[in-house]
């Protein structure tokens, strides 16, 4: 399905360009346009769709008999410089979810294994997602956590073992531990 053009339409090629509606948009992929078979009807747009690659990767399509399958086209320029569409490859769109390398290349092994995918969160979207738990568990952490004064004049491992409420199973230090060592 490479060089499929993109802005020219040749008699005898097998594909046709229909433009995106305001319904096709959405968020911040970059749908161009749809890659329809020529001489075929569909109801369904899915696995027709054509994006920029300056977007974001969109979802997979469900499963259906369109050029791309579940999967979507992307634009690329050729050695000429023309505006060509390819579909993208299994490897590209499991990259784009910023994993393992290995596992990667043994998802993209078959566009069957894509829809492990489905379920899994983007890297982008999972740093923030944990960035934000994490915010709230450090703000809840402190707004409920008292910490010891500690220029009270007590005892080190007094101090010490009321902090742990006596739940350790380090030994504690000796006298000479306690002490600023003269160096």
């Amino acid at each position: 399905m490479s060089d499929l053009p993109h802005t020219e339409h040749l008699s005898d090629e097998p594909f046709t360009i229909k433009p995106c509606s305001i319904q096709d948009l959405n968020g911040s992929a970059l749908l161009s346009h749809h890659l329809l078979h020529k001489n075929k009807t569909t109801k369904s747009l899915a696995g027709t769709k054509v994006y920029d690659r300056a977007g974001i990767a969109p979802p997979l399509d469900l499963p259906n008999f369109n050029p791309f399958g579940r999967l979507f086209g992307i634009i690329f320029q050729d050695s000429d410089g023309h505006s060509r569409t390819r579909t993208i490859s299994p490897y590209e769109y499991c990259h784009c979810w910023g994993l393992d390398p290995n596992l990667i290349v043994s998802l993209s092994e078959g566009v069957h294994n894509l829809q492990l995918l489905d379920a899994a969160l983007p890297d982008n979207t999972s740093h923030a997602i944990i960035e934000a738990v994490l915010s709230k568990l450090t703000d809840l952490k402190f707004r409920h956590t008292e910490f010891l004064d500690s220029r009270d004049a007590a005892a080190p491992a007094a101090t010490a073992l009321s902090f742990l409420q006596g739940a350790t199973t380090l030994q504690l230090l000796d006298g000479s531990g306690w002490r600023p060592s003269n160096s």
